[in-house]
């Protein structure tokens, strides 16, 4: 039902009814307390856990009924608060040691090995957010195998609209006052930080030098030992994150070598399956 924030030692509550009111009565004293805001914007650049927990949200276009079916979400019920289920507080956790690992020089690469519907995507690109809004000077570059899955407007299957979307929904006195949004490209002005976007084309990443790269459902693309060379140079810390593909595929060689960690998002460990 709950959890305490390992970096704040705050409460984070995780059953839905109780993180609702967790965040209706934040929002409320925040809106009335400069005080207040402050300290919350102070804990949430702590700790991602406890600032996805507060103020994440997540578009959800379907979910598991009781009887393990599952069934389309329309309208406002797609709007979910994004309350982490243990296995993504660990893979979360993970992400941000080979960030850090990464920027140090000790190398970062990490490979998820996930199951469909565990939010892996979402969570690599709310990690990237935090960093954006709170962090200065840090450069993202997010890939995926085709430009219409990088950035679409209007289409949350996109890796920017989630972007948006995700920042959007934070309270105004958190959002940063100067943003340039434009195709493939989200700069805050405010931190001079930036998150850009490409397709595994032949020549990805090579122009760009970044604090961390995702490389989105790579077993998908097709030249994935090409991508991988060609952005090896480019950061400490490469994200290969897929779901399983061809027993040929690029991916499942760095996941059987086990070249770099490992971490696994197993259906399983979904709460609803």
């Amino acid at each position: 039902e709950q959890m305490l924030c390992p970096v704040t030692g705050l409460r984070i509550p995780k059953r839905m009814d109780l993180n609702i009111a967790w965040r209706k009565s934040v929002l409320t004293a925040c809106e009335t307390s400069e005080e207040t805001r402050r300290k919350v914007y102070s804990a949430c650049s702590r700790s991602i856990l406890y600032w996805i927990n507060l103020f994440g949200m997540t578009h959800r276009p379907k979910k598991v009924g009781p009887d393990g079916k599952e069934v389309a979400l329309t309208g406002a019920a797609t709007n979910v608060p994004f309350i982490t289920w243990k296995v993504q507080d660990e893979a979360i956790l993970e992400l941000v040691a080979s960030i850090e690992g990464g920027s140090s020089g000790r190398g970062g690469d990490i490979a998820i090995d996930k199951a469909r519907d565990m939010g892996a995507t979402w969570i690599c690109l709310m990690v990237f957010l935090w960093y954006w809004l709170f962090r200065s000077g840090t450069t993202f570059l997010v890939l995926s195998r085709k430009e219409a899955l990088v950035d679409r407007r209007g289409s949350m299957d996109s890796l920017f609209e989630k972007l948006r979307y995700a920042l959007k929904w934070l309270p105004n006195w958190m959002q940063p006052a100067n943003v340039r949004d434009t195709y493939m490209h989200l700069e805050n002005k405010d931190t001079g930080s930036v998150i850009d976007g490409e397709s595994t084309n032949e020549n990805a990443g090579q122009a760009s030098r970044s604090t961390a790269t995702l490389l989105d459902e790579f077993a998908r693309v097709p030249n994935g030992e090409a991508i991988d060379t060609a952005t090896a140079d480019t950061t400490a810390c490469r994200i290969f994150n897929s779901t399983p593909g061809s027993p040929t595929a690029h991916f499942t060689k760095i996941i059987r070598t086990k070249r770099c960690k490992i971490v696994q998002l197993p259906w399983w460990r979904h709460p609803e399956k």
